[in-house]
């Protein structure tokens, strides 16, 4: 298939920015929420550090604020047990559970200050 065999292509090959975005998640440590909205902001600093989520941008729902990466957690999805929603609450050790996300939060700041020096200020800020 060619690019020209996508029907409502942008023949420019431009296009605007995307209202939605949808990103697949790979937690090794088991600790990132597996849907969650974000900022255009926290989007690019999570592409840039390496990790992807399923973004939950369409949505309607209540959602709760992640205290360690600032994700904005559905408190419930059709289809998906409420408990699964936020990983802590799958946890028996909630401290061990702690540990494991204040060491990925360590990691993905050393990781994005490769790229602090080439990101505008604001977008700086809000990444933290």
């Amino acid at each position: 298939m060619k690019l020209n065999d996508i029907p409502n292509i942008a023949k420019s090959g431009c296009g605007g920015y995307p209202a939605n975005i949808i990103m697949l998640t790979c937690d090794a440590f088991g600790v990132l929420p597996p849907i969650a909205r974000l900022t255009a902001e926290k989007t690019m600093f999570h592409f840039l550090s390496g990790y992807t989520a399923k973004v939950a941008g369409t949505d309607a729902g209540v959602f709760e604020k992640d205290a360690f990466f600032g994700l904005d957690i559905p408190t419930s999805c059709a289809g998906v047990p409420g408990e699964v929603l936020n990983p802590r609450n799958t946890r028996a050790d909630k401290k061990m559970y702690d540990e494991a996300v204040t060491r990925l939060v360590g990691m993905f700041k050393e990781n994005f200050e490769k790229y602090a020096p080439t990101v505008t200020a604001m977008w700086r800020v809000s990444c933290k």
